[in-house]
């Protein structure tokens, strides 16, 4: 999938995992929060994308169509729920919770049995990737803040 492809289907994707309650039709603090949130979702969606695009059981699975025809639209959705998971979750987020989505979609959707300890380092990947999205987005967000605290 080429990146323009990932960044409209990123972008339909935000539609259901950002809530933009528009209560604050001035271009505000609000609105600029939510460019910078929406831009930083899309942003983890392509690195998780990417990360999955190199996982070697993943891809067999998908070009061999373990899953059947629609292995890639699988591995596809894939990517979207775990962005959903991570960028949802209320509750506190632990890696064995996302190795466990993660043996489930490739067992249950891809028909295909990882022993190879793969899974375990993806899922480490990815609450890497987290992390630094949390990180950097509460940066963006505070750097906002500072300009309109200072005009």
């Amino acid at each position: 999938m080429r990146r323009r492809e990932q960044r409209v289907e990123a972008e339909s994707s935000m539609d259901t995992i950002i809530n933009n309650d528009g209560s604050n039709d001035n271009g505000t603090r609000q609105e600029q929060e939510v460019e910078v949130e929406v831009e930083a979702v899309s942003h983890l969606l392509e690195e998780i994308t990417l990360l999955l695009s190199q996982w070697n059981g993943l891809q067999m699975a998908v070009q061999n169509e373990w899953g059947g025809h629609d292995s890639l639209q699988k591995a596809q959705q894939l990517a979207v729920d775990i962005l959903s998971w991570l960028s949802q979750s209320k509750a506190p987020l632990y890696v064995d919770d996302l190795e466990t989505m993660l043996h489930e979609c490739m067992l249950l959707s891809l028909n295909t049995e990882i022993e190879d300890g793969s899974i375990e380092e993806v899922a480490e990947q990815l609450m890497i990737m987290h992390e630094e999205y949390l990180q950097g987005y509460q940066e963006i967000i505070e750097k906002y803040r500072g300009r309109e605290d200072h005009p």
